[in-house]
């Protein structure tokens, strides 16, 4: 290998009479085969002699001082000038390889491994995911992990699992959350670290109850909108990757799988020579997430850009994986190096997307088969979903379907009580929830009681709390809710022995909550009803209360979203509104129907003119340029209620609401509906998706029977029932 790398016979003759050189020359060979270039194994030939003589193999294991003092006493085959410093990355270099080398060799010792005293119930434990529950090493790892965090990082140490408490668990739990983890991380911490202890409750290992008691953020389904680079994006995406160079070949190669296949970046790393069926033109696809494999046909233009990389590009080894790196040591791309380099290609076009990695293409990917008019079970079956349920997030970003919904005409202890609920509040909030209704009661029931120790609140005075001073209604069921989360913390951390709340929940008195659906001509008289309700004594200017009654209605929105909107949130171009993290932390996509874009338009242009313009100011404000409250809205909507004549019968609490103007939208787009005959089992799930719902049985919610509603749904069942066939 020598003679293969130097020419000249007195440099041959230095390397061959150096120490330790059949070891060096294994080493070289080795790397050769990895496929190192000729300067580099020249490079690598000159770092090893040079230690060699500072490597002593005869006394056992070389540690990495011992790696450290011969590369700094390292033989200078070249005169340095005097007080010339060496560069960091050489002496990183020669550790580097000098390391591998000793490593290869089975001599280098190893570094000795944290002491841990959980690590024989780890063990225990990883052994009953993989024998008895059968999940995946991947599964499996990452829950020892994040075991071993927790345990490395109690406060003072334990030494056995009895000794850990909800204490712990709570802390360990909450620095977590302060240290900027997601809802979603801290949720499947807490999920790793239920399961151990559930494990380990059934063995006697630790306290009994502690399982319970470890709490973990909501997570709510499709809170999020799937966001990806739109169609165009990704087709120049693609054009960009075009090139000669020979990562661009390779990685041309790799973006078409994730966009035109939507594949995710494990299922890629994952491919191999094998499963590419060139004469019957299939591409074999492992889904390791379903535990299934799946086969799609070789498009022409993915099976071209695969077979450029494979003669062009792909480097000549024993691996059999499709994709490898294109510098030695030559091995196969995992599946966390396919994120950086869509993330590069991305990031060049000047794309603004957050994660811009290889998901997002999956998305995009998604998006456009929406769009060109493929059903969510073709979707779903062309990404390899399981349920029909993990395809519907992609109705968020369906703006063609949302938009027919869009246009309508708009004609313990010692601790007081105070302190122990601000620390209940910030242990809610620390695991992600927004916890402001439930503050609210918490704050409301410390006034009726009183703030004194929690332990010395009797039964009589949080039964006269919860029963207040009316009938028994859904919010008794509310109070009764909040304050049972509350008593089992405090129950769990020794705050209190017993709770004082009733074991049962009376049937109410009052009759079920209906709302209210305002006719046609009572939103008229509402609206002409505006400037008389925001007098000059009323911080709401006049056209900025009309804006929002229209959007509520038109648009179907909670009045929480409303104002909660900002001028960046507003694409009067596109139509459309974004409404981000709302209730259970939803955002997603609410086109405008044209009356209303119009409208908003107006408003905005109106606005600007009496405001500042900038992206992140309120959409509706004050007089005075401050964000509008919700209570404000409500209050004036009180005021233009009475001056509209708006009533109905029942007491102060049956009196039509500001949130019943979104019942209102979504019966009278029902009604429409019915009317022209359109097709309500494609409609609904789009309404859905508009109002922000999880699922169908919430809409219905909405959609209460008005005599409207009824008359036009006997009218379609007449029409049904006088068919002579239904086939």
């Amino acid at each position: 290998m020598i003679e293969e790398l130097f020419t000249r016979p007195t440099v041959v003759a230095r390397y061959r009479e150096g120490p330790l050189a059949d070891a060096r020359e294994e080493f070289l060979k080795q790397c050769a085969r990895e496929g190192y270039s000729h300067s580099m194994l020249q490079k690598i030939a000159w770092v090893l002699l040079a230690v060699a003589d500072g490597i002593d193999l005869g006394h056992g294991e070389v540690s990495a001082a011992d790696i450290e003092r011969a590369v700094d006493c390292r033989v200078r085959f070249r005169h340095r000038p005097i007080g010339a410093k060496e560069s960091v990355w050489t002496r990183q270099m020669f550790i580097h390889f000098v390391t591998e080398w000793l490593q290869r060799l089975g001599c280098l010792q190893q570094p000795p491994k944290a002491l841990n005293v959980f690590v024989a119930q780890i063990d225990a434990f990883a052994r009953q995911m993989r024998d008895e529950r059968g999940l995946s090493p991947v599964t499996i790892a990452t829950r020892s992990e994040r075991l071993v965090w927790f345990f490395s990082g109690l406060c003072p140490p334990r030494d056995t699992l009895s000794a850990i408490t909800v204490a712990d668990i709570d802390a360990f739990l909450e620095s977590k959350g302060k240290q900027g983890w997601t809802r979603a991380s801290l949720a499947a911490l807490a999920s790793s670290l239920r399961s151990f202890f559930r494990f380990a409750e059934a063995r006697g290992w630790c306290a009994p109850g502690i399982t319970a008691v470890i709490e973990a953020p909501r997570l709510y389904t499709r809170e999020r909108i799937p966001e990806g680079p739109g169609w165009d994006d990704v087709q120049r995406l693609l054009v960009a990757t075009g090139g000669d160079r020979p990562a661009d070949i390779r990685d041309h190669a790799i973006l078409m799988l994730l966009a035109v296949y939507g594949l995710r970046r494990g299922e890629v790393a994952e491919l191999r020579l094998d499963d590419l069926d060139w004469e019957g033109e299939l591409i074999h696809i492992a889904r390791p997430k379903q535990r299934r494999a799946q086969r799609y046909p070789l498009l022409p233009v993915v099976g071209e850009a695969i077979l450029r990389y494979l003669r062009e590009v792909r480097p000549r080894c024993g691996h059999r994986a499709l994709f490898l790196t294109l510098g030695a040591p030559i091995r196969p791309l995992s599946a966390p190096s396919i994120t950086p380099i869509a993330h590069a290609h991305l990031s060049r076009l000047g794309l603004t997307l957050s994660p811009r990695g290889a998901h997002c293409l999956r998305h995009a990917c998604a998006s456009h088969l929406l769009a060109s008019g493929f059903s969510l079970k073709q979707i779903g079956d062309h990404l390899g979903h399981r349920s029909a349920n993990s395809t519907l997030s992609y109705t968020k970003v369906d703006l063609v379907g949302l938009r027919q919904v869009a246009e309508l005409d708009l004609g313990g202890a010692a601790m007081m009580l105070p302190a122990l609920i601000s620390l209940y509040i910030a242990h809610k909030r620390a695991l992600g929830h927004r916890f402001q209704t439930e503050e609210a009661v918490l704050r409301s029931f410390c006034r009726a009681v009183g703030e004194g120790p929690l332990a010395s609140i009797q039964a009589e005075p949080v039964l006269s709390f919860l029963n207040g001073n009316g009938p028994v209604t859904g919010y008794w069921v509310k109070k009764y809710h909040v304050l049972s989360g509350f008593y089992r913390f405090a129950l769990a951390r020794g705050f209190v022995s017993s709770v004082p709340l009733p074991h049962s929940i009376p049937r109410l008195d009052a009759p079920a909550f209906v709302p209210y659906i305002y006719s046609h001509a009572e939103l008229k008289r509402l609206l002409d009803a505006v400037p008389a309700a925001c007098t000059g004594r009323v911080p709401i200017d006049a056209y900025v209360f009309r804006a929002l009654l229209l959007l509520l209605y038109g648009a179907g929105l909670r009045i929480s979203e409303a104002i909660s909107l900002h001028i960046v949130d507003v694409d009067l171009e596109q139509a459309h509104l974004i409404i981000r993290g709302t209730k259970f932390y939803k955002t997603r996509l609410v086109p405008l129907g044209n009356d209303l874009t119009q409208v908003m338009t107006e408003y905005v242009g109106q606005r600007n003119n009496r405001h500042s313009g900038a992206a992140d100011t309120p959409l509706f404000c004050f007089r005075d340029g401050a964000s509008l409250s919700k209570s404000a809205a409500q209050s004036t909507f009180r005021r233009l209620r009475a001056a509209a004549g708006v009533v109905r019968e029942g007491g102060q609490r049956q009196q039509p609401r500001l949130h019943d103007l979104r019942h209102s939208a979504a019966v009278h787009r029902l009604v429409a509906w019915y009317r022209s005959g359109a097709d309500l089992h494609d409609l609904l799930p789009k309404l859905a998706t508009y109002l922000g719902h999880v699922n169908l049985s919430a809409t219905q919610h909405y959609l209460t029977m008005t005599p409207d509603l009824l008359h036009e749904a006997s009218l379609r069942f007449e029409r049904y029932a006088m068919e002579k066939s239904h086939d």
